[in-house]
């Protein structure tokens, strides 16, 4: 094999250099609010089982039928999430909106259900 039967091929420098990723500096903020969908129906999921026939909350302020658990839950959080996200407090700090907004799904519920039957 003489050197004109071979070819080499050379490859450019930038190819042969894996450039690492750049470096994040400091910290990523967490957001906490809005909450995302998957957080707005874990709480409608722990309304119903708070709702469903059987609980401390139907025992105490009468029960609610199966049929109507996952429809109270949904408009319960849906009321809450909008009275916090439609009001000027919610550009508070997240722990803040979101403790308004804890207080807000337990003032629903309550209205919801209706005062204690005896």
């Amino acid at each position: 094999m003489t050197d004109s039967d071979s070819t080499v091929t050379a490859i450019p420098a930038e190819e042969t250099v894996s450039t690492p990723p750049p470096k994040q500096t400091g910290f990523k903020m967490l957001s906490i609010w809005p909450p995302s969908q998957r957080t707005r129906d874990a709480v409608i999921y722990r309304l119903m089982d708070t709702l469903s026939p059987g609980s401390v909350v139907s025992k105490r302020y009468g029960a609610i039928s199966a049929a109507e658990v996952e429809d109270a839950a949904r408009l319960i959080e849906k009321e809450a999430f909008d009275t916090i996200h439609g009001s000027s407090d919610s550009t508070s700090p997240g722990v803040e909106i979101l403790q308004q907004y804890t207080n807000e799904i337990t003032r629903q519920l309550l209205e919801y259900v209706g005062p204690p039957s005896r």
